[in-house]
């Protein structure tokens, strides 16, 4: 029976992990401890590992195709944990959430097309509207003691002549899993206005302390939605997700625009390792949850103890900690510098996710116990 060691300290140095060399090359050194990048510390489940060695050792990783048992494993995995059923001929690969955005922009709507999103968010959302030369339109999220929630008074304000409203589902950098509530007021929203909504659902499975994920399409048909288990099961590396398309011809149009690009076939080893995350890593997946739910909590105490003025509002969904750090009325820039050269710690900053972000962190909660420990101290020497 396989064990489950979340306590285990991986040394990442010499790995090509970008998260770890990109921190090393940008501060010059390397005694640091890098919680920003949203990928974890934990080794991936024994039968993802094993799955990719029985690959390796044929012999031969050559151009992988997309069987439809691929797909149908999501098909199943989707309707097993979230009592909803997607269309296996409407799914399309692509090798990450964000450039397949980008490729349903470029294809669906025009250059100057208005698309909202909602900040503070993932970062990438604002980039690819403007690289693709369509105009940004920001509806910003409301703190409601603590907790951040849709301010939708400006939210239907602003839909009137959108195109696109792109939703983040559960919510990178704030931890919400989105109530089914919300979600259907989304919809209704977007219905009057027949408005297309892009749903990045990469942390689906991510969701802790019994809080659901809900499938946006469950509430709009008018949704391509972006699923992955890559983020759920540690394997970001492989580049492997899944589009999923309103229909049937849209997927072919789809599909076509990757073939244009000659970027349509997924790694030699991607196929394997979902599929076998899907079969036989659930366990791994349960008691991956239960361990961060501990580390969040550990950081609620331990914040409300040593920092009581700094706010934190413990994740509904993803390992994602975005800690409030305005009341110690220290401008970003030198909070950053404080972070760096006195706590030793690289997080990601507030003000990457929007205006709205400002004066908050972005800390990685996914790592093992001994480190969180240190980090928090680290961060109560340097603050304190």
């Amino acid at each position: 029976m396989e064990e489950f060691n979340f306590d285990e300290i991986v040394n990442r140095e010499d790995t090509n992990s970008s998260k770890y060399d990109e921190a090393f090359d940008l501060y010059k050194r390397k005694n640091l401890d890098i919680l920003s990048v949203a990928d974890m510390e934990f080794k991936t489940a024994d039968c993802i590992k094993n799955a990719i060695i029985d690959k390796v050792n044929k012999g031969i990783l050559g151009y992988t195709s997309r069987p439809k048992k691929y797909f149908e494993s999501y098909v199943t995995w989707y309707e097993k944990n979230y009592d909803f059923k997607f269309d296996v001929d409407c799914m399309v690969h692509c090798p990450g959430v964000i450039s397949g955005m980008r490729v349903v922009i470029e294809t669906f709507t025009k250059e100057h097309d208005k698309i909202l999103i909602f900040e503070p968010v993932y970062a990438s959302f604002k980039r690819i509207v403007g690289n693709t030369n369509r105009d940004i339109v920001i509806s910003e999220l409301k703190n409601e003691n603590g907790k951040f929630v849709i301010d939708f008074d400006d939210f239907y304000r602003k839909i009137c002549d959108v195109k696109v409203v792109i939703i983040c589902n559960p919510h990178n950098p704030l931890g919400r899993s989105w109530t089914s509530e919300e979600l259907k007021k989304i919809a209704n929203i977007c219905r009057e206005y027949n408005v297309l909504v892009i749903s990045d659902e990469i942390h689906a499975d991510l969701t802790l302390f019994n809080n659901k994920h809900h499938v946006f399409r469950k509430y709009y048909e008018n949704t391509i939605t972006f699923i992955s288990s890559t983020k759920t099961f540690n394997l970001s590396g492989i580049q492997a997700s899944v589009c999923v398309l309103r229909n049937k011809e849209e997927a072919s149009i789809y599909f076509d625009e990757w073939r244009k690009k000659d970027i349509y076939r997924p790694n030699a080893i991607a196929i394997e390792a979902i599929m076998a995350a899907h079969s036989g890593a659930t366990l791994w997946l349960d008691n991956l949850k239960k361990y961060i739910e501990q580390n969040l909590l550990f950081i609620d105490e331990f914040l409300k103890e040593n920092l009581p003025n700094v706010k934190f509002f413990i994740p509904e969904a993803t390992y994602l900690c975005f800690i409030d750090l305005r009341s110690l009325g220290i401008p970003e820039k030198q909070m950053q510098d404080i972070l760096v050269n006195k706590a030793n710690l690289v997080v990601v900053m507030g003000s990457v996710f929007g205006e709205s972000g400002k004066g908050y962190i972005r800390l990685n909660a996914a790592c093992s116990r001994t480190k969180l420990e240190r980090v928090l101290n680290n961060m109560l020497k340097a603050l304190g």
